[in-house]
C-alpha cells in the first residue's frame, strides 16, 4: 500500500533537512566571522 506518494514527500523532506543544516552551518560561521 505504501508506494511512491508517501515516499516522495519523505525523500524531499530528508533532502531538504540534510541540506538545510549543511548550508546553515556554512553560512553561520562565514557570516559570524565576517563582522
Amino acid at each position: 500500500m505504501q508506494e511512491e506518494p508517501p515516499f516522495k514527500p519523505m525523500e524531499i523532506m530528508t533532502g531538504s533537512l540534510t541540506r538545510s543544516p549543511l548550508s546553515l552551518e556554512k553560512s553561520v560561521p562565514e557570516t559570524c566571522e565576517a563582522p
